[in-house]
């Protein structure tokens, strides 16, 4: 992003010097619509903090932690249902980076972990994850072990997505 606006100073800095060469006399303000503005449009953010940043140092010091978890854990439930139950095309990044970011503040701030109990995210997320799940492994009843063979799978879709919450929490 700064290079990009690097650049575009560069260019309206040589358009501004070609008018002054020609002897015109130029009323130069600043443009309305910059385009490193229109690129940050379209980030998520959350409180006014961009995720992308944040995942980018999860160090930065929060005003508020707490309410920064909610909103995150809300804006991932929303993009988790947009993408299980429209029908139209969804960007797949957004659960993606919504997923990490409260990893990393829960790794910055871990006594943080008792108010996402509190509030009652728990059951949302696994509801979310195991819908999401059933759906993947429902239609594919075999599955390959670690040794490479491929196996016929005997357990219950709950069952499935229990020991992939499992193996994600260890």
């Amino acid at each position: 992003m700064a290079a990009s606006l690097s650049a575009q100073i560069a260019t309206m800095a040589s358009d501004l010097y070609r008018e002054q060469v020609k002897g015109r006399v130029v009323d130069w303000d600043v443009p309305e619509q910059a385009s490193g503005q229109q690129e940050m449009r379209n980030e998520p953010q959350v409180g006014g903090i961009y995720v992308r940043l944040f995942l980018k140092d999860p160090k930065f010091p929060l005003r508020n932690p707490k309410r920064f978890l909610e909103g995150l854990l809300d804006q991932y439930l929303t993009s988790v249902a947009a993408s299980q139950y429209d029908g139209q095309a969804v960007d797949t990044e957004l659960p993606l980076l919504l997923s990490a970011a409260p990893v990393s503040l829960l790794r910055m701030y871990p006594a943080l972990a008792d108010h996402v109990g509190y509030l009652g995210y728990v059951p949302k997320l696994v509801s979310a994850v195991a819908h999401g799940a059933s759906r993947e492994t429902i239609a594919s009843e075999t599955y390959v072990s670690e040794d490479g063979s491929s196996q016929q799978n005997s357990q219950t879709p709950p069952e499935r997505v229990r020991l992939n919450c499992l193996r994600v929490l260890h």
